[in-house]
């Protein structure tokens, strides 16, 4: 519901002052359950965002393990300082996590349309 919430109210701000349908987030939020009720209205949208939620919790281990196994990532072994150690997971977990942002970017489109 807070996605759907939000994406209404960033679509009013785009009136003028008179024109805007919600005052406040809990106007937003009493409209459209009023309006459209519980389940077809403050949830519209759930099973899109579910479904990205779940891709995104099974891609994000594998990726990150393919991304810290690939060649031009890997660590220095004659390196044993702890920062550089740092340096290289945070690369890898950078990597992993752009990766699966664009893989997962026309899921979250669609939450927002």
């Amino acid at each position: 519901p807070f996605d759907l919430i939000g994406t209404r109210l960033m679509s009013d701000m785009t009136k003028s002052t008179q024109q805007r349908h919600y005052k406040t987030v809990f106007d937003c939020f009493n409209r459209t359950h009023i309006d459209e009720g519980l389940r077809p209205g403050l949830y519209k949208g759930f099973d899109v965002v579910m479904v990205g939620m779940m891709l995104r919790a099974m891609l994000t281990f594998p990726l990150y393990e393919v991304v810290r196994s690939s060649s031009f990532l890997r660590p220095d072994p004659n390196s044993n300082s702890m920062i550089d150690n740092f340096k290289d997971k945070l690369g890898v977990s950078f990597v992993s996590a752009m990766l699966i942002s664009v893989l997962l970017y026309p899921i979250d489109t669609m939450k927002h349309n």
